[in-house]
């Protein structure tokens, strides 16, 4: 239930089209503004945070005190943590400290100490009624701040519910203030709903419109013009943004479009637009050609193996396994983006040094210029540099002819760069949701039941301290390469049956006699089982563990 209502069952449906002949520029307004409401919302958490701190520590000195105590230790764990990488940097590699490592330890224990009592003082301060007025300020800064943002209501509660999330996700710590990338999206709300068949037939309503232009084509494609509402004039008439929309496939029968989403996308210095309606039905959304019996265990994680990058192993209860990868090809185009991406830092670290040496040299240069670059030495930006470049071609003077030819060269190879780069990247993400997708399929179209561990995948791509080994945090290159959240989630849209089981010993538990080997590293492909002395794979070992339903309590409890 949702305000009263049910929640239907919802699918995104997606249509790609040109840039507006009508209405661009009050999208782009709009989408400035829509991220500068967003940063609003933003600093009225962060205030709302940090009045609702102050109250609590009045209320109650000993938690005062208590807090006082855990910022020192942390604010010591800082101090050591930025030794290290001070001495890292000055060596140029990393270099252990065991002592510091130790003294970090001590004090992450003692301030683990603290929190029991610091969180039984804050629940008991949360019933005092003045923390109430914490919430009721904020909630009135909001409602202001909504008055005055100046965009569709249908943008704004879209914008809301971002920031709702990222206040969520941000939890303990506090949401970030986004910079405008000319990318984002305008929306409408459709309470009622608006019916899928009147597009269909060419119409509409005051929040969306189609207008087809020719009848589909032998491969169901079929022009026109999608009218997507944007805002309202001064007698509440909507005010349209007109696209050309390829309509590719037909919108499926008996739906119900509840929000609509008109999308600008920035790859490289190329912009895309695409519309996206969520769409519900009563009777829901039947997934066909689905197993109807069947058990899989599918281990997810990432191992580099022969033949690429090990993304899953599974294991069926009809005696089939196998492992899913990324092939070698996908690796080494990875790793030529990523070699464009470190030639493009090189040549703005050449260029920068040369215009500070330039601007050291060089007398009779402009006020705006040496504003500008004031602070040249720390930018660590090569859009930065290129805005300054394109500016300054509008504002020649006349002892630049030795500078500025260099840096207009520079700058169209550094934005010739960026495009292959971003190209390059975004072929990548193509291709590996595409397999990801049919993985996914491939499976659910084989198995029923598709049993996979449930774990917080977001602690577990942490970034690791600099105390920390990257092993040990479970942090390498090929993580961030993975991304296999993603096919954890195909796996959860395409099954019909998804079981999640606990993660504990499905590594360091042996398949053969359950007994477990505290020596188990999980960096190791071919383990040898202390007890039976079984070779196995670990991942392997893991879904068998989670074929037969994960590892037993008395297992894990008894080990």
């Amino acid at each position: 239930m949702a305000y009263g209502h049910t929640a239907l069952p919802a699918i995104n449906w997606v249509y790609g089209c040109k840039r507006p002949f009508e209405g661009e520029e009050l999208i782009r307004s709009q989408l400035r503004q829509a991220n500068r409401y967003r940063n609003v919302l933003v600093a009225i958490e962060r205030r709302r945070r940090t009045n609702f701190e102050q109250l609590v520590l009045r209320l109650c000195p000993e938690l005062q005190k208590l807090e006082t105590q855990r910022n020192n230790l942390t604010q010591e764990i800082i101090e050591l943590r930025a030794a290290m990488k001070a001495e890292n940097a000055r060596q140029r590699k990393t270099v252990r400290n065991p002592e510091s490592t130790r003294r970090i330890k001590e004090l992450q224990a003692q301030r683990q100490l603290l929190r029991p009592r610091i969180k039984e003082l804050r629940d008991a301060t949360y019933t005092h009624p003045t923390v109430k007025v914490v919430d009721e300020n904020a909630a009135a800064w909001v409602k202001r701040a909504r008055a005055a943002c100046g965009i569709y209501w249908g943008t704004y509660l879209v914008r809301e519910a971002t920031v709702k999330q990222a206040i969520k996700d941000a939890r303990p710590g506090l949401p970030e203030f986004k910079r405008f990338t000319g990318q984002g999206a305008v929306a409408f709300q459709s309470q009622q709903g608006t019916s899928t068949a009147l597009l269909e037939a060419g119409g509409g309503n005051n929040l969306v419109q189609m207008h087809w232009n020719e009848p589909r084509n032998r491969r169901g494609r079929r022009r026109g013009e999608l009218w997507f509402r944007i805002g309202s004039d001064a007698n509440r008439r909507p005010i349209w943004a007109k696209a050309s929309i390829s309509q590719h496939r037909p919108f499926p029968p008996d739906t119900v479009i509840k929000f609509g989403h008109l999308h600008l996308t920035k790859c490289g210095t190329r912009e895309s637009w695409s519309v996206r309606f969520q769409l519900v039905r009563e009777s829901g959304f039947v997934r066909t050609g689905l197993a109807a019996a069947g058990r899989v265990g599918v281990d997810i994680g990432w191992r580099r193996v022969p033949g690429g990058l090990r993304v899953a192993y599974w294991v069926g209860d009809d005696g089939r396994e196998g492992q899913e990868l990324l092939p070698e090809d996908f690796l080494a185009s990875k790793q030529y983006v990523e070699e464009l991406r470190s030639r493009r830092s090189l040549e703005f670290d050449a260029v920068r040094q040369r215009l500070a040496t330039w601007l050291q040299m060089t007398s009779n240069v402009p006020e705006w210029l040496l504003d500008r670059t004031h602070s040249l030495a720390q930018w660590k930006s090569v859009d930065r540099l290129c805005w300054l470049v394109k500016a300054w071609a509008e504002q020649r003077f006349s002892v630049d002819e030795s500078i500025f030819p260099v840096l207009w060269r520079w700058r169209g190879q550094s934005l010739r760069l960026k495009e292959e780069e971003s190209h390059g990247q975004r072929k990548l993400v193509v291709r590996r949701r595409q397999l990801y997708r049919e993985i996914a399929l491939r499976l659910a179209q084989e198995y029923r039941t598709i049993c996979v561990e449930d774990f917080n995948l977001q602690k577990l791509l942490t970034k690791p301290q600099v105390e920390q080994d990257a092993v040990e945090a479970g942090v390498t290159y090929h993580s961030q390469l993975a991304a296999v959240g993603e096919l954890r989630m195909f796996l959860a849209e395409r099954a019909a049956d998804v079981l999640r089981l606990p993660a504990q010993g499905t590594t360091q538990h042996c398949h053969m006699c359950g007994a477990k080997s505290n020596a188990s590293d999980k960096s190791q492909l071919v383990h040898t089982c202390q007890s039976c002395s079984a070779q196995y794979d670990q991942d392997r070992n893991a879904a068998l563990w989670l074929l037969r339903g994960g590892v037993p309590e008395y297992a894990i409890d008894g080990a």
